[in-house]
């Protein structure tokens, strides 16, 4: 017997597999159901354009239950009104009854949650904001880990002893919709309970919700490179692809300074042979050749020596100095109609 479920398995572990129940020692495998990706969740919204349909994906992640909550026909701000905003709808207690069905000391996991949602991804800098016990927030992060709720990220070519040392690596919110409650829901609760969603949008998410969208951009682009790598439609196949940071040495002259550098997507192939660089802009103004070289100089050459290719991923498109710049280089320029297309073959 097969069972099927999503990214947390206790639930499923404890109710069906349990010694007591009727399928203890039936089960024959057990498979994680992952969110859908962006390209398979623009059905859901068909009359939607992409811009829209990638909030809703930056809101709602890729849990069908969710995404079959929003209708096609209104609007983004209606949308959230009714099915997050509004007191008795699913959505407004989804955050609150998933965390009581899994977990105990849902206040404390509530801290460590809103902790990482306003940007506090260290270890170290949760325990500042919190000051919770580093022991405990340790403890406490590896239940959400395993939920599905929470990821540790690290630089896509860091090396395997950097990913098993202590303390080292980036705390993020993996679910989407648990993101979103957090950055913009979670501490203006009261809103919600006098019915004030349509005050709460207006003043809170609607300022910042180009700046949360443009994370979720980052993961489609990134979904479109795959794409094309796939197709063989790059320079070269890369074998990994990810977000990168590290801290580099620049020489200014006779000068030397070291700053941490971070570029949204690289890629790599197995032998680490070539590399492409691409940096991902979603504001409404066309990125400009100072996007293309800021990105030259952060990667370190001497410490990852290869072949440098280079690409840009706007949504809302470029300067004519940069499309003529990239013509020359043959730079990978992906704007808002190719990301589109791709996403559709």
């Amino acid at each position: 017997m097969l069972i099927l479920c999503g990214s947390s398995i206790s639930f499923i572990e404890r109710e069906l597999l349990g010694e007591k129940n009727p399928l203890y020692g039936r089960a024959t495998g057990i498979y994680r159901l992952q969110p859908l990706s962006f390209r398979e969740t623009r059905g859901f919204f068909p009359h939607s354009s992409l811009e829209t349909q990638l909030t809703y994906y930056a809101i709602l992640g890729g849990i069908p239950h969710y995404l079959q909550q929003f209708d096609d026909d209104a609007t983004i701000e209606k949308n959230v009104e009714a099915q997050i905003l509004k007191r008795g709808s699913i959505l407004a207690s989804e955050v609150e009854f998933l965390l009581h069905q899994e977990l105990r000391e849902t206040a404390v996991y509530n801290v460590i949650i809103e902790a990482i949602a306003q940007g506090c991804t260290t270890l170290n800098a949760i325990h500042e904001r919190t000051q919770l016990n580093s022991a405990k927030i340790n403890a406490y992060l590896r239940n959400l880990i395993e939920l599905g709720l929470v990821t540790r990220e690290f630089s896509v070519l860091a090396l395997p002893r950097e990913r098993t040392a202590r303390g080292r690596g980036l705390y993020r919110i993996a679910d989407d919709f648990f993101r979103f409650w957090y950055a913009f829901c979670y501490g203006n609760a009261s809103d919600i309970a006098v019915g004030n969603g349509e005050g709460l949008y207006r003043y809170q998410i609607a300022p910042g919700l180009q700046e949360f969208v443009s994370q979720t951009f980052e993961r489609v682009a990134l979904e479109a490179l795959r794409c094309l790598n796939r197709q063989d439609a790059l320079p070269f196949h890369f074998t990994k692809a990810g977000r990168w940071w590290d801290k580099v040495t620049h020489t200014d002259g006779s000068k030397k300074r070291t700053v941490a550098e971070e570029i949204d997507i690289v890629a790599a192939d197995a032998k680490a042979e070539d590399y492409l660089l691409c940096e991902c802009k979603y504001r409404k103004e066309g990125v400009g050749l100072s996007v293309l070289h800021r990105m030259r100089g952060k990667f370190p050459l001497e410490k990852y020596p290869g072949r440098l290719h280079y690409a840009l991923c706007s949504f809302w498109g470029f300067s004519e100095e940069l499309v003529q710049q990239a013509t020359k280089e043959g730079i990978l320029l992906l704007g808002r109609e190719s990301i589109d297309q791709i996403l559709r073959e």
